[in-house]
């Protein structure tokens, strides 16, 4: 895992994004919800490289109960 180093940065935000951001993420500060917005899209880049990696991989699934079959 990552060492959670924090560094001061100053960025130009539309704010009505922000504010979206904010409210669906539950963040108290703006910077909380940018902290965590970031954490979403490396979530689900993580994910997608998963699901690729799967995809990949050969592996067949066979649905044991014939729901597919036919």
């Amino acid at each position: 895992m990552m060492e959670s180093r924090k560094a001061r940065k100053q960025f130009l935000l539309d704010q009505r994004k922000v504010r979206k951001a904010k409210k669906i993420l539950g963040a108290r500060t703006e910077s909380e919800a940018v902290d965590r917005a970031l954490d979403v899209i490396i979530a689900n880049d993580e994910l997608d490289r998963a699901h690729l990696d799967f995809a990949n991989s050969g592996i067949t699934i066979r649905d044991v109960f014939g729901r597919r079959d036919g």
